[in-house]
C-alpha cells in the first residue's frame, strides 16, 4: 500500500505537463488534483519491484525491460492505493522473459484505477557488461 503524498503532484510539472488540474485541481486547494498518470504508473512501478526483490530468487540479476497499462480512473492527493500482482514471479521463477499482471485499487472505494497492468521482466544477460 501507498498514500499519495501532496507533493507528487508538483513534481510531474517537470515533464512539461502544465495543466493546472495536476496541481491546483479544481478548488485550486491541491486536495483534488489529479495524479499525473505517469506518477500513478511510477508508484505502482516502485512497488512490482519491490515485490519482485522479496519473491524472486537472485533478484539482482532481473531486469524490467517493459511496463503497460490501462488507466481507468482518476488518483487524486492523500489516495491510498494497493497494487495486487499475479504470475509467475509470485512463485520466484523467472525465466529468460516473464512477465507478471497487476493492477492498482482505491483503498477507501475498492475502485480499480488502474488495470490489465503488465511488467516484463528478464534475466540480465550474464555475457554483457
Amino acid at each position: 500500500k501507498v498514500t499519495i503524498p501532496s507533493h507528487a503532484t508538483m513534481l510531474y510539472r517537470l515533464s512539461g505537463d502544465y495543466n493546472p488540474i495536476h496541481v491546483e485541481g479544481t478548488s485550486g486547494d491541491n486536495q483534488d488534483a489529479i495524479l499525473h498518470g505517469l506518477c500513478t504508473m511510477g508508484y505502482a512501478t516502485r512497488i512490482i519491484l519491490r515485490h519482485v526483490e522479496t519473491m524472486s530468487e537472485k533478484s539482482d540479476d532481473v531486469r524490467l525491460t517493459a511496463i503497460r497499462c490501462n488507466f481507468v480512473k482518476p488518483v487524486y492527493v492523500g489516495d491510498i492505493l494497493h497494487i495486487e500482482v499475479w504470475g509467475p514471479i509470485c512463485n520466484t521463477t523467472i525465466d529468460e522473459n516473464t512477465s507478471i499482471n497487476f493492477r492498482v485499487l482505491r483503498v477507501a472505494s475498492k475502485e480499480t484505477v488502474v488495470d490489465k497492468g503488465v511488467a516484463e521482466f528478464k534475466r540480465k544477460d550474464a555475457s554483457k557488461l
